[in-house]
């Protein structure tokens, strides 16, 4: 099983581009398995992008973790 930490902060000031979420949605396919980490960010903010990965028909399954968290054993690891 392929699992995916996918840690997204700073979402005030410092929001992800759209592109680099895009990017890290079509790297999301590759993995049976993937925990979000969201760091900051407002309520809004965090379901938008979770609606958009929803749209996107993500087929991984999805864990989202709110607050620091670092990446648990047995994960690849990407930031946006």
């Amino acid at each position: 099983m392929r699992r995916l930490f996918l840690k997204i902060s700073a979402m005030k000031g410092g929001n992800p581009t759209q592109e680099r979420l895009e990017n890290a949605m079509k790297l999301m396919s590759r993995y049976d398995q993937v925990l979000i980490s969201f760091e900051g960010g407002s309520v809004n903010e965090i379901f938008e992008i979770l609606r958009q990965m929803i749209c996107a028909n993500v087929t991984s399954t999805l864990m989202v973790y709110f607050g620091k968290k670092t990446c648990p054993e047995g994960y690849d690891e990407i930031s946006v």
